[in-house]
C-alpha cells in the first residue's frame, strides 16, 4: 500500500548485508501440490484488483485494496461485490478495520492531514468520528476504541516520526497513545484486540522492525512494552494478528509462527513454513495461516498439536480471514477470493 513497498525493498537490501543471531535456515515444505487440495476451496470472488487486506463479520468478507473497501457475501458474491468504502479523487485511502457491523477507515488529502470514518457495512451511513489528524493509516478497533497510526515519516509529511492515537478512550477527541518518541521511524502494522494494540515498527537501527504492545486501557506515551526485536522488514499486516491473550506473528527469516505473551516470551505453533498470512478463531482455539505455495493449514493455538493441511491451491496465499469458515485470497495480486469449511 502506497509508499510502504519502497520502505520495504529498502530494508530487505539491508537485510541481506547483515547477519541476525538465532535466525534458522529456511526450509520450507513444500505441500502445495495436487496431493493436498482435497477438500478443494470454494472460489467465491475473482476480480482484477489487488487486494492487500481482509476481514470477515456479520456473514461479509471485506476486501481492502489501495484504492478501499468491498464486500462479499461469505456464501459467494456471483454478481459482484458491494464498495463499502471510496475515497474521493482527492484523497487517499489509509487503512481499514471491521468495528461489528461497521467499517472504520481512514483518509487523508495531499497535504496528509486527514479523517477516521465509520460507516455501515453496506456503504451507508459514512460518518466522520476523527477529523483534523495528521497523516493516518493504519485503524484498529476494540470496542469502541479506534487506534489510529500517524503516517507521517512514510508519507513525508507532518512530525518526523509516527506514533498511535486513540479515539474513545477518553472521549470523542483523539487521544495520543504512544507517541512519536517511541519509535526510531514508521509504522508498519497494527492490530488491537479487548487487552492490548500491538504496533510493528522500525527499530532503532531502522534495519529491521519490532513489536510493541501497549495497554488498550492506559496510555505507553513512550514507553510501550518491547514484545519481539530483529523482525523481518519483509513483514506485513497480514502476518500479524491476537486474540486477547496472545499476539500470533509469521516470521519470514525463521520459517515459522510464533505465539507471544504480554512478557515477550515465544512459543512455536508452525515451522518449516513460508507463512504470508496468519487469522486467530480465537473461540475455537485455532490458528489458521496460508504460505506463499499455497497452503492453507490450521493448528492450536495451545502450544500443542501438530499443524494440519486444510487444503492448497495452485497461487500463494496473500491474505486470510476467519468466521463462519475459513476465508483467504490467494493469487500474485490477491484477486481471488476462496472459502473452505474450519
Amino acid at each position: 500500500m502506497k509508499a510502504r513497498f519502497a520502505v520495504a525493498i529498502s530494508s530487505l537490501a539491508a537485510l541481506a548485508c547483515r547477519d541476525i543471531a538465532g535466525i534458522k535456515p529456511l526450509a520450507f515444505s513444500d505441500a502445495g501440490s495436487a496431493a493436498c487440495n482435497a477438500p478443494e476451496a470454494t472460489v467465491l470472488h475473482t476480480s482484477g484488483l489487488e487486494y492487500d487486506q481482509m476481514y470477515a463479520g456479520g456473514g461479509f468478507v471485506y476486501l481492502e485494496s489501495t484504492g478501499g473497501v468491498e464486500r462479499c457475501a461469505e456464501s459467494g458474491c456471483a454478481s459482484g461485490t458491494t464498495a463499502v468504502v471510496n475515497v474521493g479523487a482527492s484523497e487517499t485511502f489509509g487503512g481499514s478495520a471491521l468495528a461489528g457491523s461497521s467499517v472504520d477507515y481512514s483518509e487523508s488529502d495531499a497535504a496528509g492531514t486527514g479523517q477516521i470514518h465509520s460507516v455501515g457495512g453496506d456503504g451507508t451511513n459514512d460518518q466522520v468520528v476523527g477529523s483534523n489528524l495528521e497523516s493516518p493509516y493504519y485503524v484498529a478497533v476494540t470496542g469502541s476504541r479506534v487506534f489510529w497510526a500517524d503516517d507521517s515519516y512514510t508519507d513525508g509529511t507532518g512530525a518526523v516520526l509516527d506514533s498511535v492515537g486513540c479515539i474513545g478512550c477518553t472521549g470523542t477527541t483523539s487521544t495520543p497513545w504512544i507517541s512519536s518518541a517511541a519509535f526510531a521511524g514508521g509504522i508498519y502494522a497494527m492490530v488491537a484486540d479487548a487487552s492490548m494494540v500491538y504496533v510493528l515498527a522500525d527499530d532503532l537501527n531502522i534495519q529491521n522492525y519490532e513489536l510493541l504492545a501497549c495497554s488498550t486501557t492506559t496510555a505507553c506515551g513512550a514507553s510501550p512494552t518491547l514484545l519481539v526485536p530483529a523482525v523481518d522488514p519483509s513483514t506485513t499486516e497480514t502476518q500479524l494478528a491476537s486474540d486477547g491473550t496472545y499476539a500470533y506473528l509469521a516470521r519470514a527469516d525463521h520459517a515459522d509462527v510464533v505465539r507471544i505473551d504480554k512478557s515477550g516470551n515465544l512459543v512455536q505453533l508452525v515451522t518449516s513454513q513460508d507463512v504470508a498470512a496468519i487469522a486467530v478463531d480465537a473461540s475455537a482455539g485455532n490458528l489458521y495461516y496460508g504460505t506463499s505455495n499455497g497452503v492453507v493449514g490450521r493448528v492450536s493455538t495451545s502450544g500443542t498439536g501438530t499443524p494440519t493441511t486444510i487444503t492448497c491451491v495452485a497461487d500463494p496465499i496473500v491474505a486470510m480471514a476467519v468466521d463462519s469458515a475459513v476465508f483467504f485470497l490467494a493469487g500474485a495480486l490477491g484477486g481471488t477470493l476462496y472459502s473452505i469449511p474450519k
